[in-house]
């Protein structure tokens, strides 16, 4: 489902009043080409053993199309028709575990763009500059200067050598929690024993594999606004088969 099916775009458009005159029980279901599941959960896993775990804890802040036009920080208000403009064309691409709740119960997440992984944001902006799979999927905007203003373009990121990481902190992100499950081994790689594993999205599968890397989402139920995910990634490397036989004596 796109953020510009006829729903979508009402609650995208509308006041907060005419939001919640559209309210009605949606349809909750995968989206289409979601393929991650939990692979902790799978009887695969029981084949492999993890050769490097990497673990990384975030808190965001966790909305609906409800708090759409809501002032921030109890919604989105000032980047409501920049939302609007970016994610239009985009499929969206689920909420945690690929749910999508359509109309009004679709979740979005913010964090300030200082508080995600450099490696990730080194992705997002390759992605926006080489119109990339991924671009759009995070949509990177300033923060309003005064309460009542409004943000209604994304920020245009220059060459990789050009970027002033000074300006981050001035920065938000706001995505659908889907987004994060095609790149999550980026969200854990600082710090880990396996970073350059990890950095090779290549290595990163839907399923458990020998070599391969896996990852799954945790997350808190919001307080307020207020969620903390955690991200776990593990490169695994097959069990080696049990001796079933006597040694030979020397």
């Amino acid at each position: 489902m796109k953020f510009s099916s006829a729903s979508s775009l009402v609650l995208l458009g509308a006041s907060s009043s005419r939001v919640y005159a559209y309210k009605r029980q949606a349809p909750v279901e995968i989206v289409e080409n979601f393929d991650w599941k939990d692979p902790f959960q799978s009887e695969a896993i029981s084949s492999f053993e993890p050769a490097c775990e990497s673990k990384a804890s975030f808190d965001v802040l966790e909305y609906t199309l409800h708090d759409l036009m809501e002032p921030y920080p109890s919604g989105l208000k000032p980047w409501a028709n920049g939302l609007r403009e970016v994610f239009s064309d985009r499929e969206y691409p689920g909420s945690w575990a690929g749910l999508d709740r359509h109309l009004h119960d679709r979740s979005l997440l913010l964090m300030g763009y200082e508080k995600i992984p450099l490696v990730v944001r080194e992705w997002i902006e390759e992605q926006e500059r080489s119109d990339g799979q991924g671009k759009a999927l995070f949509a990177v905007f300033e923060k309003p200067k005064k309460d009542k203003d409004e943000v209604t373009s994304v920020v245009e990121f220059p060459s990789a050598e050009k970027i002033d990481r000074s300006q981050d902190e001035k920065k938000v992100a706001i995505f659908a929690p889907g987004a994060l499950y095609g790149i999550l081994p980026l969200w854990s790689a600082e710090g880990s024993n396996c970073k350059d594993t990890l950095l090779d999205l290549a290595k990163y599968k839907a399923t458990p594999e020998d070599g391969g890397v896996v990852g799954w989402i945790a997350h808190s139920s919001p307080q307020g606004k207020k969620s903390q995910l955690e991200v776990k990634v593990q490169v695994l490397k097959a069990k080696l088969p049990q001796e079933t036989g006597s040694k030979d004596e020397l």
